[in-house]
C-alpha cells in the first residue's frame, strides 16, 4: 500500500478556484518583494504593556534595519473596524466572485477585505502585539484573520497543500509573554 505521505498528494485541493484582487492590482512580484513588517496591535492604548514591549522591538529593528518599514494596523480604530466587517452579504459577494458572476457591488463590498489582505500578502513579516483575555487573545485577532485569510488573496491552494504568500520565504516563529506568579 502506498505511504501516508503519498495518498496525502493524491487528495485534491480543498478549494476549486481562489479569488484574485479585484478592487487593488497587485502581481506577483509585490508579492515577492515584500518590503514591510506588518503590526497587528490589539492593545489596550499606547500606555499599555503590550503597547510598550512593540514601541520597544520597533525602536530596535529601526536602529538595526533602518531599510525596514513598519506598517501598523490598529485593530481596535473605528476604520479597521469598519473594514472588518464581515457579514453573510460579504460571503454571498465571495461567493459571486468564486463563481465568476460577480457585480461592481460585490466587488466594493469585498474592498476592505481585499485592502486589508493585500497588507498582509505583501507583507516581509507579522508582528502581533496582543494582551490575553481569560487565556486567549482577544476577539478582535480572530475576527482579522478570519476576514483576511481567502484562498488567492492569503493563500494559495496547492497539490501539497496550503502555501502562504506572507513573508516570501521561511517563517519565524517568535512568542513571548509575562506574568503569572
Amino acid at each position: 500500500p502506498p505511504s501516508p505521505s503519498l495518498r496525502l498528494n493524491r487528495l485534491p485541493t480543498m478549494f476549486s478556484s481562489e479569488l484574485v484582487f479585484r478592487s487593488l492590482k497587485l502581481d506577483e512580484a509585490a508579492l515577492r518583494t515584500a518590503k514591510h513588517i506588518l503590526h497587528l496591535d490589539a492593545s489596550h492604548g499606547p500606555s499599555s504593556v503590550i503597547a510598550h514591549g512593540a514601541k520597544a522591538l520597533f525602536a530596535e529593528l529601526g536602529k538595526t534595519r533602518p531599510d525596514v518599514q513598519v506598517e501598523h494596523v490598529h485593530l481596535w480604530d473605528e476604520a479597521t473596524r469598519a473594514k472588518l466587517e464581515y457579514n453573510l452579504d460579504h460571503v454571498r459577494s465571495k461567493m459571486a466572485m468564486l463563481s465568476g458572476s460577480s457585480s461592481a457591488e460585490d466587488v466594493q463590498r469585498f474592498a476592505g477585505i481585499e485592502a486589508l489582505a493585500a497588507r498582509a500578502a505583501t507583507a516581509r513579516g507579522l508582528v502581533v502585539s496582543v494582551p490575553m483575555w481569560n487565556y486567549g487573545a482577544p476577539y478582535v485577532l480572530k475576527q482579522y484573520f478570519d476576514c483576511i485569510l481567502h484562498p488567492g488573496l492569503t493563500f494559495r491552494e496547492t497539490p501539497t497543500g496550503p502555501q502562504g504568500l506572507l513573508g516570501a520565504g521561511r517563517p519565524l516563529v517568535v512568542l513571548t509573554s509575562s506574568g503569572g506568579a
